[in-house]
């Protein structure tokens, strides 16, 4: 899922291949659901900030 906050539609348009790239690298080493992976892009003041938030299987799951 990416949610997009700030300016949108002013030049984001990596956001889709970005998710797909953390997706590729993260199954690399762990398996996790495409749904786990949420990006988001805000303003804060004069800043912006990507926030990606991963949820990771529980280790201890079979």
């Amino acid at each position: 899922m990416i949610e997009r906050g700030g300016r949108q539609g002013q030049g984001y348009d990596f956001l889709p291949a970005l998710h797909k790239e953390l997706i590729e690298v993260i199954s690399k080493y762990t398996k996790v659901n495409a749904d786990d992976i949420k990006i988001s892009l805000d303003r804060q003041g004069n800043l912006e900030v990507l926030d990606v938030n991963v949820v990771l299987p529980d280790a201890d799951a079979p």
